[in-house]
């Protein structure tokens, strides 16, 4: 059973303070800035590349988390973005918060929706082939348990799933 564009959901995460390369993204950049906001290798940044490698998912139905301290690296990029598109966190709360109510929110967007989740701060090198797994799990997402999946595995009788009926908002 294939699963159309409009039953995909995407949450690409691009919140990251960028700690760990601060001191390369100094020497390379002249100033230290998230490497989701750095162009490495390509003329686009990080970020922009991992929005043009979800293009398989409903560009409605994704959501971009992003935070408000780097304001100035992300704002340029937002051209064509709905503002329903992008939660601006008001500090970086870490991955699981933002997830969270990513996830939450796409519940009222898009209620059935498979979800990917894309960090943003990876460099990809074959996006076509990292998308065809993408691909591939959305189409085992959609195996009911115990039947053959389009890609020949075997789905798994357990497999988990998150319930977002009772989530709450998590406080500034």
């Amino acid at each position: 059973m294939a699963i159309s564009r409009s039953e995909r959901a995407a949450v690409i995460l691009a919140g990251g303070d960028g700690t760990r390369l601060s001191a390369f993204t100094r020497e390379m950049f002249g100033e230290e800035i998230p490497k989701q906001f750095c162009r490495f290798r390509s003329e686009y940044t990080l970020l922009e590349q991992t929005w043009r490698r979800g293009l398989l998912i409903d560009p409605a139905h994704t959501i971009t988390v992003l935070t408000a301290s780097h304001a100035r690296f992300f704002v340029p990029l937002l051209e064509g973005i709905r503002n329903e598109q992008v939660v601006v966190q008001s500090v970086n709360r870490g991955t699981a918060p933002a997830i969270l109510y990513s996830l939450t929110r796409l519940k009222r967007m898009a209620r059935d929706c498979s979800v990917a989740l894309f960090p943003s701060d990876h460099f990809v090198d074959d996006d076509r082939e990292f998308m065809r797994h993408v691909e591939a799990a959305f189409r085992a997402r959609r195996c009911p348990p115990r039947e053959d999946c389009p890609s020949g595995r075997r789905a798994h009788q357990g497999r988990s799933s998150i319930r977002l009926d009772r989530a709450e908002r998590i406080p500034d």
